[in-house]
């Protein structure tokens, strides 16, 4: 059986890929566009749309349509430029709202730590969680923890050990693309916030909160921590190490020699941030370069129909939707 894929003219595949470069696109013209869709729905269709457009962005069939030298590169800058002078303009200066805004840029950014940086997570803290479960004679999957159990606590070699092998985990697995991205990150938010070259907090709150510590990622693999005090004080723990920030007077006594522990292990996520995301010369021909090949055959098998239902897909946050763009002709 022959099976037909039909799309577009050429014409009309570089304006897509023009309007993506530049991301004139956002949820709001979807809406208009398809306004049947039920409120509950949508959520499934910002997935999608999210995807879609990472797909389109990095696939080696657009580079039939654009003549752009490191479109990847500029696509995720301009992402990036977006997201961070609108949140700031909302939110002013906070950097705890980045990544929080829930539109599309956001979910484009989130979006790519899910897609790209999947085995990074399993390597760097899934699997060295699920080891600290089983060392304490928990339930792997945390969902039969009895009340004892339930309140145990990490002890401080078992922390230092954890929270080593998650660095080394994360120098070891972190895909090149989040490293640059993270970069990029950094550069923008010293641009459009008070922020100076040491200051990395931003980059734990991208890395760390929106995706490694965060309870939805975390629940994917059955790392409860609503279910489980043993994991909420670990993630407690984790969070209070990547800002340094030491228990205070008037909370549980037995907390307080954790301080040293904690001041220990903030010097090491430090190295990590400045030895493989700092370092990194954004603006380096060859780490531009780098990202042109991330979706070939080589890494990721993508099926040319995907990307025309893709285009197709994306084309709805566009102004004025597939209409605005498509080449109609007169039939005489």
């Amino acid at each position: 059986m022959n099976l037909s894929i039909s799309g577009y003219d050429n014409e009309t595949y570089s304006k897509i890929i023009e309007i993506l470069s530049k991301f004139d696109l956002n949820y709001n013209n979807f809406r208009q566009i398809n306004k049947d869709i039920e409120f509950e729905d949508l959520n499934e269709y910002k997935l999608h749309i999210a995807q879609s457009i990472i797909r389109v962005a990095f696939s080696k069939e657009k580079a039939n349509y654009t003549k752009e030298k490191y479109y990847e590169y500029n696509f995720i800058k301009r992402v990036i430029e977006k997201d961070v002078e609108e949140t700031c303009k909302k939110y002013k200066n906070n950097f705890r709202t980045l990544l929080r805004k829930e539109d599309l840029c956001d979910d484009v950014i989130k979006y790519m730590f899910y897609i790209f940086g999947n085995s990074m997570l399993i390597e760097s803290f899934i699997k060295p969680v699920k080891k600290l479960l089983k060392n304490a004679g928990l339930d792997e999957n945390c969902q039969k923890i009895s009340d004892s159990d339930n309140k145990k606590r990490i002890s401080f070699e078992e922390f230092d050990n954890f929270f080593d092998e998650m660095i080394n985990g994360l120098a070891e697995t972190t895909p090149h693309v989040l490293r640059i991205l993270l970069k990029i990150f950094h550069k923008t938010i010293i641009k459009y916030f008070s922020s100076n070259e040491n200051d990395y907090n931003a980059l734990y709150n991208a890395l760390f909160f929106n995706f490694i510590i965060n309870p939805k990622i975390q629940a994917l693999y059955s790392i409860l921590p609503q279910k489980s005090g043993y994991i909420k004080f670990l993630n407690k723990l984790i969070w209070r190490t990547i800002y340094n920030s030491k228990f205070k007077e008037g909370e549980e006594e037995i907390l307080k020699p954790f301080d040293e522990t904690i001041e220990i292990n903030n010097k090491k996520i430090t190295n990590f941030i400045e030895k493989n995301i700092i370092s990194i010369d954004e603006n380096d021909e060859e780490v531009k370069k780098s990202l042109n090949d991330l979706f070939t055959e080589k890494y990721l098998i993508y099926p040319k129909f995907l990307f025309y239902n893709d285009s197709k897909l994306l084309c709805e946050t566009f102004q004025g939707g597939e209409d605005a763009i498509i080449n109609y002709y007169e039939i005489k």
